[in-house]
């Protein structure tokens, strides 16, 4: 995957080239570049595999018509109906110029008719105009930090922490939810001032200062259709969006048995004869292994499929790598995605373009404790029993594991659940409801993880179910064809009964729970009470975060098989690696 990182000065002087060399230190690596420079601008485009097939086209990036000028970087998918809304539709114009013409015809809000998977910055000289702006749904990340002199930018977090021009702090409220959560709420990293663009909206840079503005929001729109005409209208979506984003040579897919990845898997092996699957596996029962029906696609579509079988040897081999490229802490089952997407680069090292199935269950209603919320099964409102589902540990349970000082600093005036309970409307049905919140939330989040990951690798993700053709259908889908009878995704089943195996399409999803539970039993148990009950505060952030006698409960609890605390203990294990890592022992300073 290709990269970014650039500059916007905020004082006059224009854009000190220095600066830029330094932000792309840590990703060119002695590969190509390309910098690109306006009136108080810069920008590089770092290419991460300069020897693929097809490599970067800096004339489908960069456009400068007069005082205007486009680096857009990315994909869009509706040039064609952009010339024709702004009545050019005899030309065929590249990204940034398609762009250009529209914002001459609608200023600011052109932004808001960009559909695709990008990142753009746009210059207007007339104006004192800078606008930095992204996708919809968050699928290209983008960070910034902020000061008075300059915006600074980048497509990871690499450029900003590793390129010594930013004072780097821990983000106390990031911490915090990550104990609740496992990922930041409100657009925020782990690190104090580096904040994640939200998708959908612009960054304005002028004289007077800074600003954001939201320049697109989804909304569901249900119309009362009938269901047979929402599962043609999906099939052509679906098999659009897939030819698509089939654009480089050397596509491969994630298969994890599930329905999602199994249709995209379908819809490719119809273009790719052949096509490399993968899908990560823990042979501990039907409550971690979906492989026997990831094997069933495999043989029914013809596809040159691998199992990978990441074990406890490889947590202790790719923790720290994961940290250092990641730069944060993230879930087990991040680890997991990363360990498969390390396999992919090693076992198909010419290929471009992996492809996955996010957005499907927030779109579709595939996630089961949605159908709990339609049951109340939890107290509360749906804010309140999204909190206890999603939470990895009750309040009283956090205030027992940290240290008084620590539980101070990142709770003392800080309440996650009040802030979650902002991502949810007040009215409309309880699907359309919880499935918002995860897309405003959850979903953006895992996004920008999932294209990291890949980052790592050189890979460029894909997610079909995210193209605005499938989005937009989905928004017009009632919720009753979503969850129907207690299964979900339920029309997107009844839209391919006829192409693959029924017990496909009627399996249960269980996603890909990584067995941490099972490791920290006995495989993984020394090294996570080494690293989290550690008396040397020099060498771990630990003992000053965590009370030991709590942290040995816990771990003597999931040994001897009383309760599965794998994810609390991952979660305790990766926020002191990280704060380690960065901050070498000043866990909350």
């Amino acid at each position: 995957m290709d990269q970014i990182c650039g500059l916007i000065d905020r004082t006059g002087r224009g854009p000190d080239n220095r600066v830029l060399e330094a932000l792309k230190r840590p990703i060119a690596e002695n590969r190509p570049s390309q910098d690109f420079f306006g009136g108080r601008w810069g920008i590089s485009l770092v290419e991460r595999r300069p020897n693929r097939a097809q490599p970067l086209d800096l004339q489908e990036c960069f456009s400068k018509q007069g005082l205007l000028a486009c680096v857009f970087f990315g994909d869009l998918h509706n040039s064609r109906n952009l010339c024709n809304a702004v009545g050019a539709a005899h030309t065929t114009p590249s990204p940034a110029q398609a762009v250009l013409e529209a914002y001459r015809r609608f200023g600011p809000s052109a932004c808001s008719l960009l559909e695709g998977a990008f990142v753009l910055l746009l210059e207007d000289r007339t104006r004192g105009l800078c606008i930095l702006a992204r996708d919809k749904l968050g699928v290209f990340p983008l960070y910034v930090h902020s000061s008075d002199d300059r915006l600074l930018f980048a497509s990871g977090l690499g450029p900003l922490v590793d390129s010594g021009l930013i004072e780097l702090a821990p983000d106390t409220r990031s911490l915090a939810d990550y104990l609740i959560f496992q990922f930041p709420l409100e657009h925020r990293t782990f690190f104090s001032g580096i904040r994640v663009l939200p998708p959908g909206s612009l960054c304005m840079v002028e004289d007077c200062g800074l600003r954001l503005e939201e320049a697109w929001s989804f909304e569901w729109q249900p119309l009362d259709e009938p269901a047979e005409r929402y599962q043609d209208c999906l099939r052509q979506a679906l098999q659009g969006a897939v030819t698509a984003a089939d654009t480089l040579p050397h596509p491969v897919a994630h298969l994890s048995g599930g329905l999602d990845s199994s249709l995209l898997a379908l819809l490719l092996s119809k273009r790719h004869p052949a096509l490399e699957t993968f899908s990560g596996v823990y042979p501990y029962g039907p409550a971690y292994d979906e492989s026997p029906f990831a094997s069933k696609v495999a043989e029914h579509c013809s596809l040159r499929h691998t199992e990978v079988h990441p074990g406890p040897e490889d947590v202790v081999r790719l923790l720290p790598e994961m940290v250092a490229r990641l730069h944060e802490p993230v879930s087990d089952v991040a680890f997991s995605r990363y360990a498969v997407a390390k396999a992919i680069r090693g076992h198909a090292p010419e290929a471009c373009t992996a492809f996955c199935g996010q957005g499907a269950d927030e779109l579709f209603g595939g996630y089961a404790f949605y159908q709990d919320f339609m049951d109340q099964r939890f107290p509360g409102g749906l804010p309140e029993q999204a909190y206890q589902r999603r939470r990895l540990f009750s309040p009283e349970q956090i205030r027992g594991i940290l240290q008084p000082e620590a539980h101070g600093r990142l709770f003392g005036a800080y309440d996650p659940l009040a802030v979650y309970r902002l991502t949810f409307s007040d009215t409309g049905p309880i699907l359309d409801r919880a499935a918002m919140a995860d897309i405003r939330g959850f979903l953006p989040y895992w996004l920008q993880i999932e294209s990291r990951i890949d980052a790592a690798v050189d890979l460029q993700p894909r997610f079909p179910f995210l193209h605005h053709d499938v989005r937009d259908l989905a928004a017009h889908i009632p919720p009753d064809l979503k969850i129907h009878d207690g299964a979900g995704k339920w029309i997107l089943r009844q839209a391919f009964r006829e192409d693959l195996p029924r017990d496909v399409l009627d399996h249960v999803k269980i996603g890909f729970r990584t067995p941490s539970g099972i490791w920290f039993k006995d495989a993984l148990f020394d090294f996570a009470s080494e690293a989290l009950l550690s008396a040397n505060p020099g060498h771990s952030s630990a003992s000053a975060l965590f009370e030991p006698g709590a942290v040995k409960d816990m771990l003597e609890t999931n040994r001897q098989g009383r309760a599965n605390l794998g994810w609390q203990i991952w979660t305790m294990l990766l926020f002191t690696l990280w704060l380690d890592r960065y901050f070498g022992g000043e866990p909350c300073a």
